[in-house]
């Protein structure tokens, strides 16, 4: 079981995509999950960082962004947007429309 996930949504779809893909939706299912199971205390937090776009979506960068968030989180360091006792972290990053795509789980102590 994953505590929360920051996945790359540099683009609307990306996210609804994604969020099918890595098992959290069903495959068509994604905008029906949408606020409440990936908000702050839902089923499955996605973004609490708020997101790529929320960034400015820093190409070149938004992995390390991701994984700044997950370190973040682990260690109760967020405070308003603190994930309720994470015990580990799904970070997924891609590239030109994921011609690259880089999956990585952090787990905390």
């Amino acid at each position: 079981d994953i505590s929360f996930a920051e996945i790359h949504d540099s683009y609307s779809i990306y996210g609804l995509i994604e969020l099918e893909d890595l098992g959290f939706a069903m495959k068509g299912k994604a905008k029906e999950m949408l606020p409440e199971d990936i908000k702050l205390d839902g089923r499955i937090p996605i973004n609490p960082s708020g997101g790529l776009k929320a960034k400015g979506n820093p190409f070149g960068a938004t992995g390390v962004g991701q994984f700044v968030e997950a370190f973040q989180q682990l260690n109760g360091k967020t405070k308003d947007r603190q994930v309720k006792s994470p015990k580990n972290a799904l970070l997924h990053s891609m590239a030109i429309s994921g011609s690259t795509s880089v999956i990585h789980i952090l787990e905390g102590n």
